[in-house]
């Protein structure tokens, strides 16, 4: 690799300033490229190495695929530097996991037959909204329709998603979706993180029970607004908040994805503390060029000004790289490219 061992260095101790951060609430901001899990391995690290017990310490990624990737590459790093026993005692999650394990804590399941699982994409198009069709006597088009306003609401913390819904639609939906997670055992995941913050508002969830000293979140800016009440409930129980992210790639939007939580963090967290890591092992010059004067379109305000630096510009010897721009006549054939 051109990439030098002295711009391996800088980049190493960049990391560690960012891991090592002692503020109550911390936010990296970490491009493509810059080092973001391996710097969450040297926070879980540094914690356990000071004395911080694994139980203490909860980290959260986005799905659960990026889970088995974040706890891959938490226990490597941590072997390497001999934490790896403890590491792998870690709990690392997903934001659902963590809100059911809130609920089961504080006996908030027991109206369901046996624990609850989360419906998957194919189970609530295929199962749910099938069976409520046909209970509400519509079409699956429409059932599925009523129930996405319901995963809006839940996710945004917004009543008026509800709007697209008549009130009949509203009384048969709640009437169904009790019967039916009760029969089944399963729970919508829109709102696995909404019943969590409904008891914490209404004092009937105490987040710190959870035990949690050290809040590690993952990939913070695909957090919805519930989400993110989510975890500054847990963060006024006195745990610490680190969090990982970048703007520029929020991309779950259809998912309610708010961005404005990882660029408002410091109004949130006034004793916050934020870095930035700019050093990309990546990108050549060539790529992040165009990929900056690309993002720069963002439309969405107020987007976090960044400077990445490619790492292979001043590589011995350096690597410009080069764009090509591929244009098909449709997209079958673009498929087949």
């Amino acid at each position: 690799m051109p990439i030098t061992h002295q711009q391996k260095q800088q980049a190493d101790t960049n990391q560690q300033v960012v891991a090592e951060d002692t503020a109550s609430a911390v936010r990296a901001l970490a491009g493509p490229g810059t080092g973001k899990s391996r710097t969450i391995g040297k926070r879980v690290h540094w914690l356990l190495a000071g004395g911080t017990s694994p139980s203490d310490i909860s980290v959260i990624s986005f799905t659960r695929a990026t889970v088995r990737d974040l706890q891959r590459t938490v226990v490597d790093h941590c072997t390497n530097v001999g934490t790896g026993p403890q590491s792998n005692l870690v709990r690392i999650s997903t934001m659902h996991s963590l809100a059911l394990s809130a609920l089961r804590q504080a006996n908030l399941l027991s109206m369901f037959p046996a624990g609850p699982i989360i419906l998957d994409e194919w189970e609530q198009e295929n199962l749910f909204d099938n069976e409520f069709a046909q209970h509400q006597h519509c079409t699956p088009g429409r059932a599925k329709k009523i129930r996405t306003a319901y995963d809006a609401y839940w996710q945004t913390l917004q009543a008026s998603h509800l709007s697209q819904v008549t009130q009949t639609e509203q009384a048969a939906f709640t009437s169904f979706y009790g019967q039916f997670t009760n029969f089944y055992s399963c729970i919508l995941p829109g709102e696995v993180v909404r019943r969590c913050v409904n008891n914490i508002n209404a004092g009937v969830l105490q987040t710190g029970q959870l035990g949690i000293g050290q809040l590690i979140v993952d990939e913070f800016q695909d957090l919805n607004a519930c989400d993110q009440e989510f975890i500054r409930s847990i963060a006024l129980t006195g745990a610490t908040l680190w969090v990982a992210g970048d703007d520029d790639q929020s991309i779950y939007s259809f998912r309610h994805a708010d961005s404005a939580g990882i660029q408002g963090f410091l109004s949130t967290y006034p004793a916050g503390a934020s870095h930035t890591l700019t050093d990309c092992f990546r990108c050549t010059p060539a790529v992040m060029n165009e990929a900056e004067h690309l993002i720069a379109y963002n439309p969405s305000p107020p987007r976090i000004p960044k400077h990445l630096v490619s790492l292979y510009a001043a590589a011995s010897p350096p690597v410009g790289g080069r764009v090509a721009l591929w244009r098909f006549a449709s997209g079958f054939a673009e498929a087949r490219a």
